[in-house]
């Protein structure tokens, strides 16, 4: 979305080139070039969450009271949004409202755990954390809102609690499901991660057979990152379930399960019709028809790029791209020489 500032700017510099020029630009040719540039920058903005990847942080508090000070503690673990992995080196930067001259930097181990704390006197302020980490976004939380915080798990009824990820609910036969699993135990108000006890990670389909299953230890942070494969010729059906159990002696402790599907499925497809299509033409003529474009459960494709290549005879190569809008394009080609 372009801001007022960003639309005065782009006004001056047309109104500039217009009065050097004397091109005579009029509202109507202004406005579409305001539109021009609100979809360059459409197109900037994708191209950027393209190349660099999301995070995203699992957060837990920990007050922790010395005879000298009172500080607030927090365990951090940074992941990528996509496949839950853990970022490893990122930085973390907190920054206290009313304390502009106080920022806490952090730096995060190969695991991407990071442990912050600050004085207890900042928490009624509103503070926020930037979280770097090269070929990713910038993330930055908000501790009122705790806006981008995937989990804030700070009371917690049952001595350990699990905290099971996957990255998707819907799979196919042959993909992968990335699974994160996080460990969290509790001793009074006090939270901390768990990593003594194995975790046994298993598939089973709607008629509780067990199609994979592995056992993995935590890291010294409480949490584990496995994949688990599914078979190609795998029944089609809604109701698998992750399984995920913590064994202490043998025995299991504690248990968390969730949902998945697996099915074929694929990216919408596109229906192309088209309108006033002519078998031949005479060479220098403009060659004119009309595009109708739909989804193939019938809502139309609101914006999209259309490639037209008509090659005669002689191999010669006429190749053009048009927009479409709401669902139509008009595509003219020009035939002559």
């Amino acid at each position: 979305m372009t801001t007022k500032d960003e639309e005065l700017q782009i006004c001056s510099y047309i109104d500039e080139v217009n009065e050097r020029y004397n091109l005579n630009i009029d509202d109507s040719q202004l406005s579409d070039m305001k539109e021009q540039w609100r979809r360059f920058q459409v197109h900037v903005t994708k191209l950027y969450n393209l190349k660099f990847r999301q995070m995203a942080v699992f957060i837990h508090n920990v007050a922790d009271i010395s005879e000298s000070i009172q500080k607030i503690k927090r365990t951090l673990i940074i992941v990528d949004r996509v496949n839950l992995k853990p970022v490893s080196n990122a930085k973390v930067e907190i920054f206290i409202e009313n304390f502009p001259e106080e920022k806490f930097t952090f730096s995060c181990n190969s695991q991407g755990v990071c442990e912050v704390d600050f004085p207890v006197f900042y928490e009624e302020n509103r503070f926020s954390l930037e979280i770097t980490a090269e070929g990713f976004q910038t993330l930055t939380l908000d501790s009122k809102t705790n806006t981008n915080v995937l989990i804030d798990q700070t009371q917690l009824e049952n001595r350990y609690n699990l905290l099971l990820f996957s990255d998707r609910d819907q799979y196919k036969p042959g993909d992968t499901i990335h699974v994160l699993v996080w460990l969290v135990g509790q001793q009074g108000d006090t939270l901390y991660l768990n990593h003594y006890n194995n975790i046994q990670v298993k598939l089973f389909n709607n008629n509780q057979d067990l199609l994979s299953f592995n056992t993995i230890k935590p890291n010294k942070y409480g949490y584990i990152t496995t994949d688990i494969h599914i078979e190609s010729e795998i029944p089609e059906e809604e109701n698998y379930k992750i399984q995920i159990d913590v064994v202490q002696e043998d025995n299991i402790v504690l248990s968390k399960t969730k949902q998945i599907s697996i099915k074929r499925y694929k990216r919408p497809e596109i229906q192309i019709k088209t309108q006033n299509m002519k078998n031949s033409w005479f060479k220098n003529d403009d060659y004119e028809f009309f595009i109708d474009a739909e989804y193939f459960y019938g809502d139309k494709v609101k914006t999209g790029r259309l490639s037209v290549k008509i090659k005669d005879i002689l191999g010669n190569i006429i190749k053009e791209k048009f927009q479409i809008n709401e669902g139509n394009a008009n595509v003219i080609l020009s035939l002559r020489n």
